[in-house]
Order: C-alpha cells, then structure tokens, then sequence
C-alpha cells in the first residue's frame, strides 16, 4: 500500500463557497464507478469523506451555495473563483458580480479571507483560475490566470492576468484578452470571446496559456503571454477538423472542450485534453503555434 499525506493543498469541492484545507492518505482503493446512485465516497475509509482528515475550512464573506467554481494556489495563498450567481446580470450595487477570493492559507488550521479581486460588471470566473511563476525573458514573477464569462449585456470576456508577486496587493497585468472574432458569430459585435477554462506554462524564455472558446467550434486558442502585459493570440484550432477528433467514440451526446494541463515530459510539452463523453486528446505543444 502506498501512503501519500499532502497537507497544504486546497482541493476543489463543488458546490460549495468555501476552502477546505485537508489531508489525505490514499492507499489502494478498488475499481469502483466514479459516480453511483449509492453515493460512495471517492476516497474510501472509515471517516466522514474517506480517508481525509479536515484541518481547517474558511468561508466567504458573501458565501452562497455553487458560489466556489475553481481552486488555485501557490506558495502560502489559495484564490478561489466567484462563479455565476443569480444577482449576477442585476440590479447593480448589490455585490460584486465575480472575480476572485484570496486567501491566506500560510496557517492551514485558520484560512482567512484577504483580498478580493473584482471581475468587470456582468461577468463571473468559473474553471479558469490558476496563480504560477514564470521566468521569461520579458518577465519574471508570480501571475493570475483567469477566465472570463458572462451573466450580463455589460460583460467582458477573455482572459486577464495579474501580478501576484504580492498577493495582498494584485496588480493587473492584462484583461479581457483574446479571441476578438466568432466564425460561428460573425455579425455580432462583440470583445473578446467568452473562456470557460484557462492553463498557462513556462516554456524557459517564453510562456503561454491555451484558453476554451466557448464562442466557436476553433474552441482551443493558444497565446503567447512571454510579456503578459501584451499576450498575442498565436493559433485557435478545431479538434474535429485539425487532428482530428473522432466523435464517433463517444461515450455521450456530449462532445466539447472544458479544461486542459500542459506538462513537461522528456524535454517535450504535452497537452491534456478533456472533451467529455469523447474522452482525452493529448496534443504535442512544444511548438504551440502548430500542435500535433
């Protein structure tokens, strides 16, 4: 049996409007189905959620229920996505519409809540929030990815960085940067195409993010963000009609792009797709601006 015990790592409960700090042991689990009727917990065990021990938890100032979407952290600070909520398109003044918690999880037993940063009116942060360190020849620090969606006639998509160097203190590198044309959508006028998800990686002297267009069906847009106060759009790519995708082994009706990870594998750079019921594509990305 092999023991993992990992006790800084926020982990992502959906539903939810808070920060749960955990540890966990994971030793052999059966082949069991990820979901059932029965309710099993993933992570099998005697306690209330498995083998997991809840160290502390902190909740949001404007806590709801579904108000969490996605969990970044790095070093002693966990930034947690305000997803969409009703009030979100209207009436103004009652909130902010979205953008992202910081919070301090430097004492794992008491989280606390220390910034919040605003989302542009009419637009929420869903599964698009990473915080990470690049060095590349035109900048050298810690950044906030976000993604960008909208819930208003006001909203402003795309993606923004930020500078997280220090994270009581963010300042805003890029906003609403992307895709500005919609082949699907060509007469409506528009900024930025609305992003689901967001991953960005250090290269070495270069970085980059590939983004989910939710706004047409070349949904994997690529960027340069070496300088992230300028990012270039570098390539936006079709599965089905690029790679291609076959469709056809689909386990669902459900066939579209919703998250991707980069990583670096024997000197390459390998892209993880997850499309659904159509399953994984892996993509070589070690040249970004033509995937294979």
């Amino acid at each position: 049996m092999r023991k993992f015990l990992e006790r800084l790592k926020p982990i992502h409960l959906a539903g939810t409007a808070a920060l749960a700090i955990t540890a966990m042991t994971l030793g052999s689990v059966p082949s069991v189905g990820q979901h059932n009727a029965t309710g099993a917990d993933h992570l099998l065990g005697t306690g209330a959620f498995g083998n997991i021990e809840l160290v502390g938890k902190v909740a949001v100032h404007n806590a709801a229920a579904g108000i969490i979407a996605d969990v970044g952290a790095l070093g002693n600070y966990a930034y947690l996505g305000h997803y969409t909520q009703a009030a979100c398109a209207g009436p103004e003044g009652g909130g902010p519409d979205g953008g992202v918690y910081v919070i301090d999880i430097s004492n794992p037993a008491s989280p606390r809540e220390v910034g919040f940063i605003k989302a542009h009116q009419d637009t929420y942060v869903s599964e698009g929030v990473q915080a990470l360190r690049i060095e590349t020849s035109q900048y050298r620090g810690d950044i906030l990815v976000l993604n960008n969606e909208g819930c208003g006639k006001n909203y402003k998509a795309g993606m923004s960085i930020w500078n997280i160097n220090n994270p009581l203190q963010p300042l805003k590198l890029s906003e609403n940067i992307g895709d500005f044309t919609s082949s699907d959508f060509p007469n409506r006028p528009h900024d930025a195409n609305q992003i689901h998800s967001a991953f960005a990686w250090d290269a070495g002297s270069k970085a980059y993010v590939v983004i989910v267009d939710d706004d047409e069906a070349k949904d994997i847009d690529i960027l340069d963000i070496t300088n992230p106060r300028k990012p270039k759009l570098i390539g936006e790519f079709n599965a089905q009609t690029d790679f291609p995708l076959n469709s056809d082994r689909a386990n669902g009706a459900e066939v579209f792009l919703h998250d991707m990870v980069v990583k670096e594998i024997g000197g390459r750079f390998y892209m993880l797709l997850s499309y659904w019921d159509a399953g994984w594509i892996v993509l070589d990305v070690t040249n970004p601006a033509i995937p294979s």
